[in-house]
């Protein structure tokens, strides 16, 4: 014969009653006999435990689809009202120069999530070489990658192209980067950089990368790394499909609407893939 809970269907029967006596009558109750609560915990931790695990499970769904709602909500509302970063010709830039949709990245060149992103920014340019050009600048969060942000920086005074294929190379070697001046010489000389003139031009660049900084606080990026495509935010790592729902729904119907040669070109077909994890790092 199964053995009867006493503690449990004590609270089962009685806490109906007594929440029909009102609020203040139970919590009363409840405060005046603890043990009531805590004597049932200890001979149901199974039935607790899932109710808890339930309760977690559902608050993560909720809080998850608020935040949704509300990055929903950001993205619109920046695709009519665009953030404005500064933007120069002297920059670097990946891409067609002349491209409309101008997506600027604020990473660090240690970031994990922010070497997880390169292949995907690739994709984006691959599959919208016409569209799209990647304004990369800094956030400098661990130590050395301020180094790597200006050695970066004073390449591409030299060669764009230089300074392309030596984001690529840390990114590649990240881990060096502890190594500070040496490991960037020798990247740089790979390169055939001019070692003279890129010594000058170190002592110039400084001011840039901290301006990148300042600016990606200012857009609200507190982590790495951050995008604003064509003003519209996009914090982490999110996946190609993130980039692409942005640059559909809202840069190519208003270059189409100006009837610009961008416009008409055809956009890339739907493709289906995985998700991958929102993570700032």
């Amino acid at each position: 014969m199964k053995k009867i809970n006493f503690s449990l269907l004590f609270i089962v029967i009685t806490v109906p009653f007594l929440a029909s006596c009102g609020p203040a009558f139970l919590k009363k109750m409840l405060k005046d006999h603890p043990e009531i609560i805590t004597e049932s915990i200890k001979n149901n931790p199974e039935v607790y435990m899932e109710a808890l695990a339930e309760a977690q499970r559902q608050y993560m769904v909720n809080r998850r689809k608020k935040q949704q709602e509300k990055e929903i909500a950001t993205r619109e509302e920046e695709c009519k009202n665009p953030k404005k970063p500064k933007m120069a010709d002297s920059r670097v830039y990946f891409g067609k120069k002349e491209a409309p949709i101008t997506i600027v990245e604020y990473s660090d060149f240690q970031c994990g999530y922010c070497a997880k992103s390169v292949p995907t920014i690739k994709r984006v340019l691959k599959e919208y070489p016409d569209y799209v050009r990647i304004l990369y600048k800094h956030k400098p969060l661990f130590p050395g990658s301020d180094k790597a942000a200006e050695y970066y920086e004073a390449i591409g005074m030299q060669d764009s192209k230089k300074a392309r294929d030596f984001h690529d190379m840390v990114f590649e070697r990240k881990s060096e980067i502890k190594n500070g001046d040496k490991f960037f010489k020798e990247l740089a000389k790979k390169l055939k950089v001019d070692m003279n003139k890129l010594d000058k031009d170190l002592s110039l660049v400084g001011d840039i990368v901290e301006a990148d900084k300042r600016e990606a606080e200012k857009f609200g990026f507190s982590g790495t790394p951050g995008f604003l495509v064509g003003g519209v935010s996009v914090p982490g790592a999110l996946p190609f499909s993130e980039f692409k729902k942005i640059i559909e729904d809202c840069h190519l119907p208003k270059l189409k609407g100006k009837g610009s040669k961008e416009g008409k070109a055809e956009a890339p077909k739907e493709e289906v893939e995985v998700e991958e994890e929102t993570v700032v790092e």
